[in-house]
């Protein structure tokens, strides 16, 4: 059931852009005239098929969301009990990645004291192996530099089915894990030439122990449909309209 208004906050952030639409010398741009985007419609149409806008909405939605609604989301997401304090901060998550090595930009990053989160987004794209892998290798990492091992969970949520997800078209999870650990592990990494040969067995245990999970847009978007039934406090359940919003207005709300 739609029980989002019509007025989101999510369309505050078109509002936004709007506005640096008709007023680009602010950001230090003059317009086109030759772009076929000349017009606010064509622009906002153009936006909403794009993966980095959802992102954007995705990080102000999960930046604002207290730490107790994170992890009873997390909890339902991953099929187990996940309790803890999380940082999260794209800026952050940025200067942290780099901080580690480039290896690969995750979507969203959510650093725990006994949990690592990484939430990869897809909405044209796919995925592959080697991205799997780097996933793997920059929780390693991570957890090197806190000097702990955590629990690692990592989310791939997709537009369309778990079959479209990989370039590779694995149709389970299981079956992209066992992938892995069967693959010929690089020795130099594509950027920076950083040297794997020392992670590889890492690599291979963190396949075994890594919480791999997939969900769709419209998966998530259930999900956060019940979570606003069942929420009491008013700024809670406008957050989640937002994004619910944006998904509909995506065409991402159903199959």
């Amino acid at each position: 059931m739609n029980i989002a208004p019509k007025d989101t906050w999510n369309h505050e952030y078109y509002e936004i852009l709007e506005f640096f639409f008709w007023e680009s010398q602010h950001l230090g741009k003059k317009k086109n005239p030759e772009s076929k985007y000349d017009s606010p419609q064509k622009v906002f149409a153009h936006l909403k098929t794009m993966e980095v806008t959802l992102n954007h909405m995705f990080n102000i939605f999960f930046s604002l969301l207290p730490d107790e609604e994170l992890n009873d989301i997390f909890s339902d997401i991953f099929g187990t009990k996940i309790h803890d304090a999380f940082s999260f901060s794209s800026q952050e998550t940025r200067s942290y990645i780099e901080s580690i090595g480039s290896i690969t930009q995750p979507d969203l990053l959510f650093s725990g004291g006994q949990n690592l989160v990484f939430i990869e987004m897809k909405v044209q794209s796919k995925t592959s192996l080697d991205q799997f892998m780097k996933y793997l290798l920059l929780s390693i990492l991570a957890d090197q530099q806190a000097d702990k091992s955590r629990k690692l969970h990592l989310l791939y949520i997709s537009k369309n089915g778990l079959h479209e997800l990989f370039e590779e078209k694995y149709s389970s999870m299981d079956e992209a894990k066992d992938a892995l650990i069967t693959m010929v592990l690089p020795t130099i990494s594509k950027n920076g030439g950083m040297d794997l040969l020392p992670y590889h067995d890492q690599i291979r245990t963190a396949v075994n122990r890594v919480n791999l999970c997939f969900c769709t847009y419209t998966d998530f978007y259930n999900l956060l449909q019940k979570k606003m039934a069942q929420a009491n406090h008013p700024v809670m359940i406008k957050l989640m309209q937002g994004i619910c919003r944006e998904l509909e207005d995506r065409d991402m709300s159903h199959v």
